[in-house]
């Protein structure tokens, strides 16, 4: 039977080759499509899940909300909470602390480079997560202060061929590490991603402290015991930090280590570059195109129904049932589906390297190690073969015999309206996703081209790695006597990326018992000049009062609105004299409004320099600032970057979302209006006897185009009735994501339906003009 089905179809295939072209191609760029949205979708949802007990891991997360109405989520504690942990609740097995530590200068021999992957962590680290070691032993690899495990990348880049293990290597010019163990590379689907673990008790001889509960600056990751119901725990250690800190307002729970990577929002912490939410768009994006797909395949199966009739006719004449016609035309379409899912994987191989690269992933197809892919595949081959075929199936199946042979069947009203609805669906969905990817890329847009208040143009961004600090002024006096140099200035953190803050609950005036989270940063003499930053009343630090940077601070417009203090200039904020307030510039990205800001000046927090320069000659100034650095600091690298750069990784993840949306969405055209020109081409097979007539009794070629391609330009029109509502919807959902947003106007709409309709219209019309200029004797010859 089988074996007899496969001759019908393979038959059927050479008789239709246009059609059946069609068919395949469509299936074959929808199943290619839906397969390259799912390896991205899978990898999303494998972060972290390869660590051996990844269901028992859990982050802790603070939560504040303040009496402005404010709340903040992040996950930096304090030193002291592990050890709190393991010791108060018997749930907890065991606890971890974690900092990283970022441009570090890692130094072995005459190799020197800038680090940004180094992690200090407790002991228990390597027991807790799955990081295994290819030399070295687990368990006392971070047993001493000052023992380092570098990664695979790390040996070969520093060591070559060597072995490394047992060697020091030092960071900062300040200690020498001796490397205990080799680790595997991190995954790339870990939101952990580090080259170097260092001992924890290390991390107090850079400054920063291992004990008390003031310092919130750590990360603390948590094991729980078998059969613990985590929930419970989270609610349990909820109230742990009030109960250790005077006026402490944060609140601790539990975060599943499996949801920290699409599930954190803007919680402040480390990892969480994904979103949930992108990847539900994703997976519908997925099944919208896969539809399409099928939906091509259905409609041109009924169209040419009427073709078939009189073999459908003659099977059940000699006995065939209902059931084996069912079986058949199931089979036709599982073949096709068949045929079309060997031409999508060589499709999806050959797209891989430029998906990798637009979507910023390391994807692969390797069937042979990843079952998933493997039941992805057959799954996607099975659904599409029964999607496709079900319709056609059931709906050919049903011809009675005697109407058939009479030569009474037509296609029929109720396939034909089918059809109709069908084709309209498609193109709601394209219309969809056209709308979508118009109102991202002017969102991006927007993003690019807002006013943040600073001058980000022209501007160097070079880390001060180790104590480099305590020479800024020797640097800085270096690099200006540069001619191409216009402005320099020490920062603790570049604007658009200031994370320091402090919960602020008194100040000079206070009449309410308010309190507000201020966001702090430690900046030179020079900021304002050198980022273009304007005040709003007041002055900023002076050369000529040098006292302004130990009694005075400097507060941002938003910081004196939630003070609600009238005439600021004078006032004590931290027992300081606020002596200028600027005006509101965007020190975060547009995801979040501008918050309050203080600005005040400590050299031992400064870590970045600003560097701005003229535009002519570039790559000169850049040698001549690097030759100027290394005479100043030699040993260290001079390792820049643009400031403007560095606001756009800000917005990595929109756009990347938006250039694989700008993709799929014109395949979900190309696969729609594919569909359109096989039923117009159907349409004008079918109605050629009718053309050929209205020609003999004068009618015009344009006149014949405008009757066959009416029909089609109806489907759109409806089409865009059905899809506005949805992609407002929608659109207004994923724009609520950003603070400052664009308007949702009408325009997108209707460029997005008119781009449509024009597109139909040219698909459509080339079928038309071919049969309008048909010679008409032809069409009439055997009548």
């Amino acid at each position: 039977m089988l074996k007899n089905y496969l001759k019908i179809t393979l038959r059927n295939l050479r008789k239709h080759k246009g059609y059946s072209v069609i068919n395949i191609t469509g299936l074959a760029v929808g199943m290619a499509s839906t397969i390259l949205i799912l390896l991205w979708v899978q990898d999303e949802l494998s972060f972290d899940r390869f660590h051996q007990n990844a269901d028992r891991i859990y982050r802790i997360t603070d939560y504040e909300k303040y009496s402005n109405g404010e709340e903040v989520t992040f996950s930096m504690n304090p030193p002291a909470l592990a050890s709190a942990l393991k010791d108060e609740y018997p749930e907890i097995l065991d606890a971890v602390r974690i900092r990283s530590l970022s441009n570090a200068v890692v130094r072995f021999g005459d190799k020197c480079f800038s680090e940004d992957g180094i992690l200090f962590a407790d002991l228990s680290f390597l027991k807790i997560f799955s990081f295994p070691l290819v030399n070295g032993n687990e368990e006392k690899a971070l047993i001493n202060q000052q023992s380092i495990v570098i990664t695979e990348k790390i040996a070969l880049k520093y060591f070559g061929k060597e072995h490394p293990v047992g060697k020091t290597i030092r960071i900062d010019n300040r200690l020498d590490f001796l490397i205990t163990g080799i680790m595997k590379d991190v995954p790339t689907n870990s939101h952990l991603q580090f080259s170097f673990v260092v001992s924890f008790e290390s991390i107090k001889d850079f400054g920063f402290p291992i004990e008390g509960w003031n310092s919130f600056a750590y990360t603390t990751y948590v094991l729980l015991a078998e059969k613990s119901d985590y929930d419970q725990v989270s609610k349990k250690i909820a109230g742990l930090i009030k109960t250790k800190q005077e006026d402490a307002i944060a609140t601790l729970a539990l975060q599943p280590l499996p949801d920290i990577h699409l599930r954190s929002g803007n919680m402040w912490g480390i990892g969480g570059t994904g979103d949930i939410k992108y990847v539900y768009i994703f997976t519908l994006i997925a099944l919208f195109i896969l539809l399409l797909a099928c939906i091509n395949f259905m409609n041109l199966t009924t169209a040419r129904a009427s073709n078939r009739a009189k073999e459908i006719g003659l099977r059940k004449v000699v006995g065939a049932d209902r059931k084996d016609l069912i079986k058949q035309f199931f089979s036709e379409s599982i073949l096709f589906a068949l045929l079309s899912l060997l031409i999508a994987i060589i499709l999806v191989v050959e797209a891989l390297p430029f998906y990798n690269m637009l979507s910023g992933k390391d994807l692969g197809l390797d069937i042979q190690k990843n079952q998933i892919i493997v039941i992805l595949l057959v799954g996607i081959t099975i659904i599409t073969g029964l999607v496709s075929g079900s319709y056609p199936a059931l709906f050919l199946s049903a011809f009675k015999p005697v109407s058939v042979l009479k030569g009474v069947l037509k296609s029929g009203s109720k396939s034909s309206l089918m059809r109709k609805i069908l084709v309209s669906f498609q193109f709601s969905l394209t219309i969809v996703l056209i709308i979508g990817t118009i109102i991202i890329n002017r969102q991006l847009h927007f993003i690019k081209i807002q006013r943040l208040g600073f001058d980000k143009d022209q501007v160097l961004c070079q880390k001060l790695p180790g104590n480099l600090n305590q020479k800024i002024d020797l640097i800085c006096t270096e690099l200006s006597k540069n001619q191409q140099v216009i402005e320099i200035s020490a920062v603790s953190s570049p604007p658009a990326q200031i994370r320091r803050s402090t919960i602020v609950s008194e100040w000079e005036g206070r009449q309410t018992d308010d309190q507000f989270l201020m966001y702090m940063l430690s900046a030179d003499f020079d900021f304002l000049n050198t980022m273009g930053i304007a005040m709003a009343e007041g002055r900023y630090f002076s050369r000529k009062f040098p006292a302004d940077t130990s009694t005075g601070i400097v507060v941002n417009e938003a910081a004196v609105n939630a003070m609600n203090m009238e005439n600021p200039i004078g006032k004590k904020l931290f027992d300081l004299n606020i002596i200028g307030v600027v005006r509101d510039f965007h020190f975060n990205s547009l995801h979040s409004h501008i918050g309050p800001l203080v600005i005040y000046y400590n050299p031992n927090e400064i870590q970045n320099l600003l560097i701005k320069v003229k535009p002519d000659d570039f790559n000169q100034t850049i040698k001549s600032i690097e030759h100027a650095w290394n005479r100043v600091v030699p040993g260290f690298p001079f390792e820049y970057s643009f400031l403007g750069e560095q606001i756009d990784l800000l917005y990595k993840a929109e756009q990347r979302v938006g250039k694989v949306i700008n993709t799929f969405s014109i395949l979900a055209l190309f696969i729609a209006c594919l569909g359109l020109f096989g039923m117009a081409s159907f349409t004008a097979e079918q109605r050629t006897k009718e053309v050929g007539i209205r020609k003999v009794h004068g009618a015009t070629v344009p006149g014949i185009v405008m009757l066959l391609a009416r029909e089609f330009t109806r489907y759109v029109l409806f089409a865009n009735i059905a899809a506005w509502p949805i992609a407002y919807y929608a659109m207004n959902k994923w724009l609520q994501e950003f603070a400052y947003r664009i308007d949702l106007t009408i325009w997108p709409f209707l460029l997005a339906g008119l781009s449509a309709f024009v597109i139909a219209l040219l698909t459509v019309s080339w079928q038309s003009i071919r049969a309008a200029m048909a010679n008409p004797i032809e069409s009439l010859r055997y009548e």
